[in-house]
Protein backbone atom coordinates (compact mmCIF):
# COMPACT_ATOMS: atom_id res chain seq x y z
CA UNK A 1 0.00 0.00 0.00
CA UNK A 2 1.42 3.17 -0.56
CA UNK A 3 2.43 5.58 1.98
CA UNK A 4 -0.22 8.33 1.92
CA UNK A 5 -2.64 5.85 1.32
CA UNK A 6 -1.46 4.11 4.49
CA UNK A 7 -1.47 8.12 6.04
CA UNK A 8 -5.37 8.37 5.06
CA UNK A 9 -6.51 5.20 6.75
CA UNK A 10 -4.60 5.85 9.58
CA UNK A 11 -6.29 9.00 9.85
CA UNK A 12 -9.69 7.51 8.99
CA UNK A 13 -9.10 4.94 12.12
CA UNK A 14 -7.75 7.82 14.59
CA UNK A 15 -10.83 9.65 13.31
CA UNK A 16 -13.16 6.72 13.97
CA UNK A 17 -12.07 6.20 17.64
CA UNK A 18 -13.42 9.83 19.09
CA UNK A 19 -16.74 10.81 20.45
CA UNK A 20 -19.44 11.69 17.59
CA UNK A 21 -22.04 13.72 18.64
CA UNK A 22 -24.59 11.74 16.24
CA UNK A 23 -27.91 10.69 18.14
CA UNK A 24 -28.36 6.72 17.83
CA UNK A 25 -31.12 4.89 19.07
CA UNK A 26 -33.03 6.35 22.29
CA UNK A 27 -35.46 5.16 24.58
CA UNK A 28 -37.90 7.40 26.03
CA UNK A 29 -39.92 6.27 28.64
CA UNK A 30 -43.16 7.39 30.11
CA UNK A 31 -44.25 6.55 33.71
CA UNK A 32 -41.92 7.84 36.22
CA UNK A 33 -42.16 10.35 38.91
CA UNK A 34 -40.79 12.95 36.57
CA UNK A 35 -42.15 11.83 33.65
CA UNK A 36 -45.67 10.97 34.02
CA UNK A 37 -47.89 9.11 31.55
CA UNK A 38 -49.14 11.21 28.76
CA UNK A 39 -53.10 11.30 28.71
CA UNK A 40 -54.85 12.69 25.53
CA UNK A 41 -57.90 10.74 26.43
CA UNK A 42 -59.12 8.14 29.12
CA UNK A 43 -61.73 6.14 29.87
CA UNK A 44 -63.08 3.04 32.32
CA UNK A 45 -59.19 4.22 34.06
CA UNK A 46 -57.68 6.31 36.44
CA UNK A 47 -54.18 7.50 36.90
CA UNK A 48 -52.71 6.63 40.57
CA UNK A 49 -49.57 7.46 42.04
CA UNK A 50 -48.29 4.31 44.32
CA UNK A 51 -44.33 5.09 45.46
CA UNK A 52 -43.78 8.36 43.94
CA UNK A 53 -44.51 6.59 40.33
CA UNK A 54 -47.88 7.19 38.31
CA UNK A 55 -50.08 4.03 36.95
CA UNK A 56 -52.80 3.50 35.01
CA UNK A 57 -55.44 1.15 37.12
CA UNK A 58 -59.18 0.14 36.12
CA UNK A 59 -61.99 2.62 37.52
CA UNK A 60 -64.44 1.05 40.12
CA UNK A 61 -67.59 0.73 37.88
CA UNK A 62 -71.74 -0.21 38.81
CA UNK A 63 -71.13 -3.24 36.59
CA UNK A 64 -75.05 -4.24 36.94
CA UNK A 65 -77.68 -2.82 38.91
CA UNK A 66 -81.26 -4.08 39.99
CA UNK A 67 -83.80 -1.19 40.85
CA UNK A 68 -87.44 -1.31 41.98
CA UNK A 69 -89.53 0.65 44.17
CA UNK A 70 -90.00 -0.29 47.35
CA UNK A 71 -87.36 -2.84 47.17
CA UNK A 72 -85.59 -2.61 50.81
CA UNK A 73 -83.10 -5.44 49.95
CA UNK A 74 -82.15 -7.08 53.39
CA UNK A 75 -80.28 -10.05 51.75
CA UNK A 76 -78.20 -10.67 48.70
CA UNK A 77 -76.89 -13.60 47.72
CA UNK A 78 -75.13 -14.22 44.25
CA UNK A 79 -75.96 -17.61 42.70
CA UNK A 80 -73.41 -19.84 40.32
CA UNK A 81 -75.46 -18.95 37.75
CA UNK A 82 -75.13 -14.99 37.95
CA UNK A 83 -78.52 -14.46 39.16
CA UNK A 84 -78.62 -12.72 42.40
CA UNK A 85 -81.71 -14.13 44.51
CA UNK A 86 -83.03 -10.99 46.80
CA UNK A 87 -84.83 -10.64 50.16
CA UNK A 88 -87.14 -7.97 49.53
CA UNK A 89 -88.63 -6.91 52.77
CA UNK A 90 -90.80 -3.94 52.06
CA UNK A 91 -92.05 -5.72 48.79
CA UNK A 92 -93.36 -8.29 51.05
CA UNK A 93 -91.37 -11.11 48.32
CA UNK A 94 -88.24 -13.22 47.23
CA UNK A 95 -87.18 -12.29 44.16
CA UNK A 96 -84.40 -14.00 42.07
CA UNK A 97 -83.74 -11.66 38.78
CA UNK A 98 -81.18 -12.56 36.00
CA UNK A 99 -78.50 -10.46 34.15
CA UNK A 100 -81.07 -8.50 32.48
CA UNK A 101 -83.45 -7.72 35.43
CA UNK A 102 -85.93 -10.53 34.43
CA UNK A 103 -87.28 -12.00 37.51
CA UNK A 104 -87.00 -15.76 37.10
CA UNK A 105 -88.14 -17.11 40.36
CA UNK A 106 -90.39 -15.25 43.39
CA UNK A 107 -91.94 -16.42 46.61
CA UNK A 108 -94.52 -13.89 47.73
CA UNK A 109 -96.56 -12.84 50.57
CA UNK A 110 -100.01 -15.14 48.84
CA UNK A 111 -97.20 -18.11 48.77
CA UNK A 112 -96.19 -17.48 52.69
CA UNK A 113 -99.47 -17.28 54.45
CA UNK A 114 -100.96 -20.53 52.58
CA UNK A 115 -98.20 -22.52 53.81
CA UNK A 116 -98.03 -21.25 57.44
CA UNK A 117 -101.72 -20.28 57.55
CA UNK A 118 -101.85 -16.24 58.40
CA UNK A 119 -102.81 -13.58 57.43
CA UNK A 120 -99.50 -11.86 58.81
CA UNK A 121 -97.22 -9.62 56.30
CA UNK A 122 -94.64 -11.66 54.83
CA UNK A 123 -91.69 -9.79 55.82
CA UNK A 124 -88.37 -11.44 54.44
CA UNK A 125 -84.90 -10.52 56.03
CA UNK A 126 -82.65 -12.79 54.42
CA UNK A 127 -82.25 -15.64 52.08
CA UNK A 128 -79.97 -18.58 51.46
CA UNK A 129 -80.34 -20.69 48.21
CA UNK A 130 -78.37 -24.42 48.74
CA UNK A 131 -77.77 -27.18 47.35
CA UNK A 132 -80.16 -29.97 48.99
CA UNK A 133 -78.99 -33.99 49.17
CA UNK A 134 -81.10 -34.82 46.33
CA UNK A 135 -79.25 -32.05 44.46
CA UNK A 136 -81.74 -29.75 44.09
CA UNK A 137 -81.79 -26.07 44.62
CA UNK A 138 -83.32 -25.47 48.27
CA UNK A 139 -84.03 -21.85 49.29
CA UNK A 140 -84.02 -21.08 53.60
CA UNK A 141 -85.94 -17.82 54.58
CA UNK A 142 -85.20 -15.99 57.75
CA UNK A 143 -88.33 -13.64 59.51
CA UNK A 144 -87.57 -12.09 62.09
CA UNK A 145 -89.60 -11.06 66.03
CA UNK A 146 -89.27 -14.40 66.82
CA UNK A 147 -90.94 -15.89 63.60
CA UNK A 148 -89.61 -19.64 62.09
CA UNK A 149 -86.21 -19.96 60.00
CA UNK A 150 -87.52 -21.99 56.94
CA UNK A 151 -86.39 -24.28 54.01
CA UNK A 152 -88.55 -24.67 50.90
CA UNK A 153 -87.68 -26.97 48.22
CA UNK A 154 -87.80 -27.12 44.34
CA UNK A 155 -91.48 -27.14 44.33
CA UNK A 156 -91.80 -24.27 46.95
CA UNK A 157 -93.24 -26.53 49.64
CA UNK A 158 -92.18 -26.34 53.19
CA UNK A 159 -89.43 -28.71 54.16
CA UNK A 160 -88.13 -27.82 57.78
CA UNK A 161 -88.78 -24.70 59.89
CA UNK A 162 -87.11 -23.64 63.46
CA UNK A 163 -88.97 -21.09 65.50
CA UNK A 164 -92.19 -21.54 67.35
CA UNK A 165 -93.49 -17.93 66.42
CA UNK A 166 -93.43 -16.44 69.53
CA UNK A 167 -90.04 -14.50 69.92
CA UNK A 168 -87.69 -16.02 73.46
CA UNK A 169 -84.73 -18.22 73.84
CA UNK A 170 -86.43 -20.80 75.20
CA UNK A 171 -86.53 -24.75 73.48
CA UNK A 172 -87.25 -24.06 69.94
CA UNK A 173 -87.49 -20.50 70.23
CA UNK A 174 -85.97 -17.28 68.83
CA UNK A 175 -85.49 -13.98 69.57
CA UNK A 176 -85.05 -11.95 66.47
CA UNK A 177 -83.29 -13.81 63.53
CA UNK A 178 -81.43 -11.74 61.07
CA UNK A 179 -79.82 -14.17 58.79
CA UNK A 180 -79.19 -17.95 58.03
CA UNK A 181 -77.57 -20.14 56.14
CA UNK A 182 -77.24 -24.49 55.48
CA UNK A 183 -73.89 -26.01 56.09
CA UNK A 184 -72.58 -28.43 54.51
CA UNK A 185 -73.50 -31.53 57.26
CA UNK A 186 -76.97 -30.19 57.05
CA UNK A 187 -77.13 -27.97 60.21
CA UNK A 188 -78.30 -24.93 60.15
CA UNK A 189 -76.42 -21.77 61.47
CA UNK A 190 -78.63 -18.60 62.78
CA UNK A 191 -77.58 -15.40 63.85
CA UNK A 192 -80.33 -14.51 66.19
CA UNK A 193 -79.78 -10.42 66.87
CA UNK A 194 -81.36 -9.30 69.38
CA UNK A 195 -80.63 -12.64 71.11
CA UNK A 196 -77.27 -12.09 71.41
CA UNK A 197 -76.39 -15.12 70.02
CA UNK A 198 -75.38 -17.39 67.10
CA UNK A 199 -76.70 -20.73 66.73
CA UNK A 200 -76.18 -24.18 65.11
CA UNK A 201 -79.22 -26.00 64.85
CA UNK A 202 -79.52 -29.90 63.64
CA UNK A 203 -82.44 -30.82 61.28
CA UNK A 204 -84.22 -31.85 64.73
CA UNK A 205 -84.23 -28.91 66.14
CA UNK A 206 -81.29 -29.45 68.79
CA UNK A 207 -78.71 -27.02 69.19
CA UNK A 208 -75.29 -28.42 68.41
CA UNK A 209 -73.51 -25.65 69.18
CA UNK A 210 -73.50 -21.83 70.58
CA UNK A 211 -71.43 -18.61 70.81
CA UNK A 212 -72.93 -15.95 72.66
CA UNK A 213 -75.64 -15.78 75.92
CA UNK A 214 -79.12 -15.80 75.40
CA UNK A 215 -80.14 -12.26 75.77
CA UNK A 216 -76.88 -11.07 77.21
CA UNK A 217 -74.77 -8.29 76.01
CA UNK A 218 -70.93 -8.53 75.69
CA UNK A 219 -71.22 -4.93 76.48
CA UNK A 220 -72.82 -5.38 79.53
CA UNK A 221 -69.91 -7.72 80.65
CA UNK A 222 -66.71 -6.16 79.35
CA UNK A 223 -66.69 -8.28 76.13
CA UNK A 224 -65.46 -11.57 77.92
CA UNK A 225 -65.04 -14.08 76.36
CA UNK A 226 -68.23 -16.13 75.00
CA UNK A 227 -70.38 -12.35 74.81
CA UNK A 228 -71.71 -11.13 71.73
CA UNK A 229 -73.76 -7.89 71.31
CA UNK A 230 -76.36 -8.05 68.46
CA UNK A 231 -74.64 -10.22 65.63
CA UNK A 232 -76.23 -10.07 61.96
CA UNK A 233 -74.38 -12.31 59.82
CA UNK A 234 -72.49 -15.58 60.62
CA UNK A 235 -70.51 -17.42 58.30
CA UNK A 236 -68.96 -20.70 59.18
CA UNK A 237 -64.91 -21.28 58.37
CA UNK A 238 -64.30 -25.18 58.27
CA UNK A 239 -61.49 -26.17 55.83
CA UNK A 240 -61.65 -29.48 57.14
CA UNK A 241 -64.96 -30.84 58.12
CA UNK A 242 -65.76 -33.18 60.55
CA UNK A 243 -62.59 -33.11 62.61
CA UNK A 244 -64.15 -30.81 65.36
CA UNK A 245 -62.04 -27.59 64.48
CA UNK A 246 -63.62 -24.91 63.21
CA UNK A 247 -64.26 -21.20 63.01
CA UNK A 248 -67.18 -18.56 62.28
CA UNK A 249 -67.13 -15.39 61.35
CA UNK A 250 -69.69 -12.64 63.15
CA UNK A 251 -70.20 -9.39 62.41
CA UNK A 252 -71.58 -7.74 65.67
CA UNK A 253 -73.66 -4.92 64.90
CA UNK A 254 -74.23 -3.12 68.09
CA UNK A 255 -70.11 -4.35 69.35
CA UNK A 256 -69.00 -2.33 66.26
CA UNK A 257 -66.50 -5.61 65.11
CA UNK A 258 -66.29 -8.48 63.21
CA UNK A 259 -64.96 -11.28 65.27
CA UNK A 260 -63.87 -14.66 63.75
CA UNK A 261 -64.52 -17.10 67.08
CA UNK A 262 -62.87 -20.77 67.38
CA UNK A 263 -65.39 -23.56 68.14
CA UNK A 264 -64.88 -22.76 72.11
CA UNK A 265 -65.94 -19.27 71.52
CA UNK A 266 -62.83 -17.44 71.48
CA UNK A 267 -61.69 -14.51 69.42
CA UNK A 268 -59.07 -15.59 67.52
CA UNK A 269 -59.58 -12.77 65.27
CA UNK A 270 -61.25 -9.12 65.19
CA UNK A 271 -61.18 -5.64 63.36
CA UNK A 272 -63.19 -2.97 65.20
CA UNK A 273 -63.16 -1.81 68.78
CA UNK A 274 -65.64 -3.26 71.08
CA UNK A 275 -68.56 -0.99 71.17
CA UNK A 276 -66.77 1.93 69.78
CA UNK A 277 -68.66 2.79 66.59
CA UNK A 278 -66.54 5.14 64.58
CA UNK A 279 -65.04 5.63 61.03
CA UNK A 280 -61.07 6.07 62.27
CA UNK A 281 -58.21 3.71 62.06
CA UNK A 282 -59.25 0.50 62.88
CA UNK A 283 -63.10 1.23 63.87
CA UNK A 284 -66.53 0.04 62.38
CA UNK A 285 -70.11 1.32 62.46
CA UNK A 286 -72.89 -1.02 62.77
CA UNK A 287 -71.45 -3.74 60.51
CA UNK A 288 -74.12 -5.17 58.97
CA UNK A 289 -72.52 -8.29 57.48
CA UNK A 290 -69.26 -9.79 56.68
CA UNK A 291 -67.84 -12.19 54.50
CA UNK A 292 -64.29 -14.07 54.32
CA UNK A 293 -62.63 -14.74 50.93
CA UNK A 294 -60.53 -17.79 49.68
CA UNK A 295 -57.09 -15.77 49.02
CA UNK A 296 -57.57 -14.47 53.69
CA UNK A 297 -59.28 -10.88 53.78
CA UNK A 298 -62.48 -10.06 54.60
CA UNK A 299 -64.87 -7.93 53.29
CA UNK A 300 -67.19 -6.03 55.39
CA UNK A 301 -70.50 -4.28 54.85
CA UNK A 302 -70.66 -1.01 57.37
CA UNK A 303 -73.67 1.65 57.90
CA UNK A 304 -71.40 5.06 59.18
CA UNK A 305 -74.64 7.64 59.84
CA UNK A 306 -76.68 5.52 58.09
CA UNK A 307 -74.78 5.78 54.98
CA UNK A 308 -73.26 2.23 54.06
CA UNK A 309 -69.61 1.64 52.96
CA UNK A 310 -67.67 -2.14 51.72
CA UNK A 311 -64.88 -2.28 53.37
CA UNK A 312 -61.90 -4.98 52.27
CA UNK A 313 -59.69 -5.99 55.04
CA UNK A 314 -56.47 -8.05 54.88
CA UNK A 315 -55.76 -10.74 57.66
CA UNK A 316 -53.49 -8.19 59.20
CA UNK A 317 -56.14 -5.85 59.81
CA UNK A 318 -54.46 -3.54 57.14
CA UNK A 319 -57.65 -1.64 54.93
CA UNK A 320 -56.93 -2.99 51.69
CA UNK A 321 -59.70 -0.70 50.04
CA UNK A 322 -63.07 1.52 51.03
CA UNK A 323 -66.05 1.68 48.34
CA UNK A 324 -67.38 4.23 48.37
CA UNK A 325 -63.76 6.06 47.42
CA UNK A 326 -63.84 9.79 47.25
CA UNK A 327 -61.24 9.40 44.20
CA UNK A 328 -62.90 6.20 42.95
CA UNK A 329 -66.52 6.37 43.27
CA UNK A 330 -68.77 5.69 40.12
CA UNK A 331 -71.59 8.07 39.09
CA UNK A 332 -74.35 7.38 40.75
CA UNK A 333 -72.03 5.03 42.93
CA UNK A 334 -72.38 6.09 46.74
CA UNK A 335 -75.11 4.29 48.80
CA UNK A 336 -77.70 4.55 51.31
CA UNK A 337 -77.96 2.33 54.20
CA UNK A 338 -76.41 -0.61 53.07
CA UNK A 339 -77.45 -4.02 54.78
CA UNK A 340 -75.86 -7.03 52.97
CA UNK A 341 -73.12 -7.74 50.83
CA UNK A 342 -71.90 -10.36 48.48
CA UNK A 343 -68.19 -11.98 47.41
CA UNK A 344 -68.71 -13.98 44.34
CA UNK A 345 -64.91 -16.29 44.73
CA UNK A 346 -63.09 -17.67 41.79
CA UNK A 347 -64.14 -20.07 39.96
CA UNK A 348 -67.98 -18.57 39.58
CA UNK A 349 -69.80 -16.25 37.28
CA UNK A 350 -68.63 -12.47 37.87
CA UNK A 351 -64.99 -13.64 40.26
CA UNK A 352 -64.00 -11.00 42.36
CA UNK A 353 -67.52 -9.16 42.18
CA UNK A 354 -68.49 -6.87 44.74
CA UNK A 355 -72.70 -7.22 45.20
CA UNK A 356 -74.24 -4.92 47.69
CA UNK A 357 -77.59 -4.96 48.92
CA UNK A 358 -77.96 -0.21 48.27
CA UNK A 359 -81.27 -0.72 50.94
CA UNK A 360 -81.38 3.15 50.98
CA UNK A 361 -81.76 3.55 47.36
CA UNK A 362 -84.06 0.35 46.69
CA UNK A 363 -81.60 -1.23 44.68
CA UNK A 364 -78.88 -4.15 44.35
CA UNK A 365 -75.30 -3.37 42.54
CA UNK A 366 -72.47 -5.00 41.42
CA UNK A 367 -69.16 -3.36 41.67
CA UNK A 368 -65.73 -3.97 40.21
CA UNK A 369 -62.97 -2.99 37.91
CA UNK A 370 -64.15 -1.15 34.99
CA UNK A 371 -64.56 -4.05 32.19
CA UNK A 372 -62.20 -1.75 29.43
CA UNK A 373 -59.56 0.95 29.88
CA UNK A 374 -58.79 2.52 26.67
CA UNK A 375 -55.95 4.95 27.35
CA UNK A 376 -54.50 7.15 24.56
CA UNK A 377 -51.24 9.43 25.11
CA UNK A 378 -50.87 12.94 24.18
CA UNK A 379 -48.29 12.77 20.94
CA UNK A 380 -45.06 12.72 21.22
CA UNK A 381 -42.15 13.64 20.02
CA UNK A 382 -39.74 11.74 22.41
CA UNK A 383 -37.67 14.76 22.99
CA UNK A 384 -36.34 14.92 19.48
CA UNK A 385 -39.16 18.16 18.04
CA UNK A 386 -39.21 18.47 13.81
CA UNK A 387 -36.80 15.82 13.71
CA UNK A 388 -38.06 12.45 11.42
CA UNK A 389 -37.79 9.67 13.20
CA UNK A 390 -37.60 5.69 13.00
CA UNK A 391 -40.08 4.31 15.38
CA UNK A 392 -38.48 1.07 16.30
CA UNK A 393 -40.25 -0.37 19.52
CA UNK A 394 -43.11 -0.30 21.80
CA UNK A 395 -42.51 -1.63 24.99
CA UNK A 396 -44.69 -1.89 28.48
CA UNK A 397 -44.16 -2.59 32.02
CA UNK A 398 -47.21 -3.79 34.40
CA UNK A 399 -48.93 -6.67 36.05
CA UNK A 400 -52.11 -8.53 34.12
CA UNK A 401 -53.64 -11.11 36.27
CA UNK A 402 -55.25 -13.91 34.66
CA UNK A 403 -58.56 -13.25 32.96
CA UNK A 404 -57.10 -9.62 31.72
CA UNK A 405 -55.31 -8.38 28.62
CA UNK A 406 -53.61 -5.47 27.35
CA UNK A 407 -53.17 -4.36 23.90
CA UNK A 408 -50.96 -1.69 22.61
CA UNK A 409 -51.56 0.41 19.09
CA UNK A 410 -49.71 3.00 17.72
CA UNK A 411 -50.29 6.08 15.15
CA UNK A 412 -47.22 8.12 13.74
CA UNK A 413 -48.01 11.58 12.18
CA UNK A 414 -51.82 11.16 13.15
CA UNK A 415 -51.89 8.64 10.40
CA UNK A 416 -54.29 5.13 11.19
CA UNK A 417 -54.20 3.42 14.00
CA UNK A 418 -52.39 0.00 13.79
CA UNK A 419 -52.03 -3.19 16.46
CA UNK A 420 -48.75 -3.66 17.83
CA UNK A 421 -50.34 -6.34 19.74
CA UNK A 422 -49.86 -7.49 23.58
CA UNK A 423 -46.55 -8.73 23.96
CA UNK A 424 -44.47 -6.97 26.35
CA UNK A 425 -42.27 -5.76 23.49
CA UNK A 426 -42.92 -5.05 19.81
CA UNK A 427 -40.49 -4.42 17.27
CA UNK A 428 -42.40 -1.64 15.00
CA UNK A 429 -42.61 -2.05 11.27
CA UNK A 430 -40.00 -0.15 8.92
CA UNK A 431 -43.04 1.96 7.79
CA UNK A 432 -43.19 2.91 11.17
CA UNK A 433 -41.29 6.59 10.48
CA UNK A 434 -42.43 10.20 10.97
CA UNK A 435 -41.96 13.62 13.70
CA UNK A 436 -44.53 12.13 16.13
CA UNK A 437 -46.11 9.16 17.29
CA UNK A 438 -48.91 8.52 20.03
CA UNK A 439 -50.04 5.06 21.39
CA UNK A 440 -53.37 3.55 23.27
CA UNK A 441 -53.37 0.80 25.86
CA UNK A 442 -56.56 -0.76 26.22
CA UNK A 443 -57.23 -3.21 29.35
CA UNK A 444 -59.82 -5.57 29.11
CA UNK A 445 -61.13 -7.26 32.16
CA UNK A 446 -63.15 -10.22 33.04
CA UNK A 447 -62.41 -11.36 36.14
CA UNK A 448 -62.29 -8.52 39.03
CA UNK A 449 -60.23 -11.00 41.44
CA UNK A 450 -57.22 -8.76 40.65
CA UNK A 451 -56.91 -5.02 39.53
CA UNK A 452 -54.67 -4.78 36.17
CA UNK A 453 -51.78 -2.09 36.43
CA UNK A 454 -49.95 -0.44 33.53
CA UNK A 455 -46.74 0.88 35.11
CA UNK A 456 -45.11 2.40 32.17
CA UNK A 457 -44.49 3.02 28.47
CA UNK A 458 -41.58 3.39 26.26
CA UNK A 459 -40.50 3.87 22.88
CA UNK A 460 -37.16 3.84 20.66
CA UNK A 461 -36.89 5.21 18.22
CA UNK A 462 -33.63 7.01 15.85
CA UNK A 463 -33.32 10.18 13.70
CA UNK A 464 -34.21 8.32 10.32
CA UNK A 465 -31.24 10.01 8.76
CA UNK A 466 -28.96 8.55 11.55
CA UNK A 467 -30.38 4.64 11.47
CA UNK A 468 -31.26 1.82 8.90
CA UNK A 469 -33.58 -0.79 9.95
CA UNK A 470 -31.42 -4.18 9.84
CA UNK A 471 -34.55 -6.23 9.91
CA UNK A 472 -38.23 -5.33 8.81
CA UNK A 473 -40.62 -6.11 11.45
CA UNK A 474 -43.89 -7.32 10.08
CA UNK A 475 -46.57 -4.62 9.05
CA UNK A 476 -48.82 -3.68 12.35
CA UNK A 477 -52.52 -4.17 11.75
CA UNK A 478 -55.46 -1.38 11.69
CA UNK A 479 -56.94 -0.91 14.91
CA UNK A 480 -59.60 -3.80 16.00
CA UNK A 481 -56.87 -6.92 15.29
CA UNK A 482 -57.36 -10.30 16.93
CA UNK A 483 -54.41 -10.45 20.16
CA UNK A 484 -52.94 -12.75 22.51
CA UNK A 485 -52.55 -12.57 26.15
CA UNK A 486 -50.20 -14.06 28.54
CA UNK A 487 -52.42 -14.68 31.10
CA UNK A 488 -51.74 -15.15 35.40
CA UNK A 489 -48.57 -13.61 35.33
CA UNK A 490 -47.44 -10.17 36.08
CA UNK A 491 -45.68 -9.03 32.94
CA UNK A 492 -42.82 -6.56 33.12
CA UNK A 493 -41.60 -5.26 29.97
CA UNK A 494 -37.60 -5.23 28.91
CA UNK A 495 -36.68 -1.45 27.75
CA UNK A 496 -34.00 -0.91 25.53
CA UNK A 497 -31.33 1.15 26.52
CA UNK A 498 -29.87 4.43 24.93
CA UNK A 499 -26.63 2.92 22.41
CA UNK A 500 -23.59 5.21 21.58
CA UNK A 501 -22.62 5.20 18.02
CA UNK A 502 -19.14 4.74 17.00
CA UNK A 503 -17.56 7.89 15.14
CA UNK A 504 -18.88 7.80 11.81
CA UNK A 505 -16.19 7.04 9.18
CA UNK A 506 -14.60 9.79 7.58
CA UNK A 507 -15.17 12.13 10.86
CA UNK A 508 -12.64 14.72 10.59
CA UNK A 509 -9.79 14.28 12.36
CA UNK A 510 -6.88 17.16 13.32
CA UNK A 511 -5.12 16.58 10.24
CA UNK A 512 -8.54 15.80 8.36
CA UNK A 513 -9.38 12.82 6.47
CA UNK A 514 -11.05 11.51 3.45
CA UNK A 515 -13.12 9.45 1.23
CA UNK A 516 -11.54 6.95 -0.47
CA UNK A 517 -11.89 4.56 -3.68
CA UNK A 518 -9.26 1.97 -5.08
CA UNK A 519 -8.16 5.07 -7.07
CA UNK A 520 -7.20 7.21 -4.40
CA UNK A 521 -8.80 10.22 -2.74
CA UNK A 522 -11.86 11.28 -3.68
CA UNK A 523 -12.76 14.44 -1.64
CA UNK A 524 -11.37 15.90 1.68
CA UNK A 525 -13.38 16.28 4.24
CA UNK A 526 -12.49 20.22 5.77
CA UNK A 527 -15.90 21.60 6.33
CA UNK A 528 -19.15 20.42 7.74
CA UNK A 529 -21.30 17.82 7.11
CA UNK A 530 -24.85 16.98 8.47
CA UNK A 531 -27.90 14.67 8.45
CA UNK A 532 -30.79 16.45 7.42
CA UNK A 533 -31.74 16.35 11.77
CA UNK A 534 -29.22 18.44 11.84
CA UNK A 535 -26.82 15.91 13.74
CA UNK A 536 -22.89 16.33 12.71
CA UNK A 537 -21.16 13.59 11.10
CA UNK A 538 -18.14 14.93 10.23
CA UNK A 539 -16.43 17.59 9.94
CA UNK A 540 -17.35 18.99 6.75
CA UNK A 541 -16.19 18.24 2.89
CA UNK A 542 -14.71 19.90 0.54
CA UNK A 543 -15.49 20.09 -3.18
CA UNK A 544 -15.89 15.84 -4.00
CA UNK A 545 -16.60 15.58 -7.19
CA UNK A 546 -19.48 14.03 -8.24
CA UNK A 547 -21.41 15.59 -5.65
CA UNK A 548 -23.79 18.57 -5.67
CA UNK A 549 -23.46 21.26 -3.29
CA UNK A 550 -26.19 23.65 -1.66
CA UNK A 551 -26.35 24.96 -5.36
CA UNK A 552 -26.38 22.36 -7.19
CA UNK A 553 -22.69 22.69 -8.89
CA UNK A 554 -20.51 19.77 -9.23
CA UNK A 555 -17.47 22.04 -8.40
CA UNK A 556 -19.60 23.57 -5.16
CA UNK A 557 -17.38 23.47 -1.70
CA UNK A 558 -19.63 22.22 1.19
CA UNK A 559 -23.21 21.32 1.24
CA UNK A 560 -25.20 19.37 4.40
CA UNK A 561 -26.15 15.03 4.07
CA UNK A 562 -29.28 16.31 2.96
CA UNK A 563 -27.67 17.60 -0.20
CA UNK A 564 -24.84 15.05 -0.23
CA UNK A 565 -27.95 12.16 0.11
CA UNK A 566 -25.64 11.13 3.31
CA UNK A 567 -27.13 7.82 5.17
CA UNK A 568 -26.40 6.51 8.37
CA UNK A 569 -26.48 3.01 9.41
CA UNK A 570 -27.57 1.61 12.30
CA UNK A 571 -25.06 3.36 14.37
CA UNK A 572 -22.10 1.96 12.54
CA UNK A 573 -20.97 4.36 9.50
CA UNK A 574 -22.75 6.68 7.15
CA UNK A 575 -21.64 6.86 3.19
CA UNK A 576 -22.83 9.13 0.62
CA UNK A 577 -25.51 6.64 -0.91
CA UNK A 578 -26.56 8.88 -3.47
CA UNK A 579 -23.02 9.00 -5.13
CA UNK A 580 -21.53 5.35 -4.01
CA UNK A 581 -18.53 6.62 -3.28
CA UNK A 582 -17.12 4.23 -0.43
CA UNK A 583 -18.95 2.33 2.40
CA UNK A 584 -16.67 2.84 5.29
CA UNK A 585 -17.75 0.77 8.92
CA UNK A 586 -15.10 0.09 11.69
CA UNK A 587 -12.47 -2.19 10.78
CA UNK A 588 -13.17 -2.48 7.28
CA UNK A 589 -13.62 -0.21 3.91
CA UNK A 590 -15.58 -1.09 0.80
CA UNK A 591 -15.59 1.17 -2.65
CA UNK A 592 -18.47 1.63 -4.18
CA UNK A 593 -18.13 2.37 -7.89
CA UNK A 594 -18.00 5.78 -8.52
CA UNK A 595 -14.77 7.70 -9.45
CA UNK A 596 -13.17 4.28 -10.73
CA UNK A 597 -10.60 3.69 -13.35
Amino acid sequence: MRPARLLVVALLAAAMMQASPALAKTTYREGTSTRPLSVGSLSGGRVVVEGGDPALVPKTAILWKYAAPSLDPRSIQLLDNGNVLIASRDGNRVVEVDSSGREVWTYTTAEYQAAFGTSAPFLPFSVHRFTAPDLTQHTLITLRKGQPVFELDAQKRVVWSYGTGIAGSGPGQLMDAFSASRLPGGNTLIADNQGCRVIEVTPAGEIAWQVGKAGELASENGYAPGYIDWPRSAQRLDSTPGDGRFTTLIADEMGQRVIEVDQNGNVVWQFGQNGMAGTGPGQLFDPAHATRLPDGTTVIVDNPNKIGRVLRIAKDRTVLSVYPDPDDTPEDGALGGARAGAVSPSGVKFPGSVIIADEGNDRVIRIGPAPTVKLTSLDMDCGLPGVQKDFLALSWEGTIPKGTSLTMYYAVDDGAWMTAGSAKRVELPASAVGKRIKYRAVITTTDSSHKAQLDAVSIECAPAADHERTAAAGDGEADGGETTTEQGTSNTATNGSPSVAPTPSGAKGSAGAALLSDTGVEGTLDGPLETAAGQVLAAGAMSIPGLPGPGGATDDNGGTAAALGLTYLAGLAWYPASAGLARLRPGRIRFGSKGRG
